[in-house]
């Protein structure tokens, strides 16, 4: 039940980021558009630093065994960096369904927490994201 709670608070973050920021909300529907988008933003985030600083983790990722990529994929969901989406993505289709789901559900808690970094604290009854500032990931190529 946490679970089908916590996917549509980050379906609800994600869709309300998108929606509410989208430079041209047709763009959002145009497949090599958003395959651009997202490619520019892989390539900017910093990879090189976070295969130094974890470079066990991203080895399991690349392992052929279910338990070493799910060891390797909890390891970078505990590291709150942005930048391990971009090593979490392909796993999506990987061929293991238990992998595409630990690497879904890694991708969205990194998502939901750095997104919940921009939260208005004057309203705590409820949760409001701020938008990007200017020293602010913009998040939303991985929407």
């Amino acid at each position: 039940m946490k679970r089908l709670i916590f996917l549509f608070a980050l379906v609800a973050v994600i869709s309300a980021s998108s929606f509410a920021w989208a430079e041209d909300p047709l763009a959002r529907h145009n497949e090599p558009s958003l395959k651009q988008r997202y490619d520019a933003f892989a390539e900017s985030l910093d990879n090189r630093q976070l295969a130094e600083d974890y470079p066990g983790a991203i080895r399991n990722l690349d392992s052929s065994e279910q338990r070493k990529q799910i060891i390797g994929i909890k390891t970078l969901a505990a590291t709150d960096e942005p930048s391990a989406i971009s090593q979490l993505v392909p796993l999506l289709d990987s061929e293991d369904h238990g992998v595409q789901i630990m690497a879904a559900q890694a991708i969205s808690g990194l998502v939901v927490r750095h997104e919940l970094r921009r939260r208005d604290k004057s309203q705590l009854d409820r949760v409001v994201i701020l938008p990007p500032g200017p020293n602010d990931l913009d998040l939303r190529p991985v929407s």
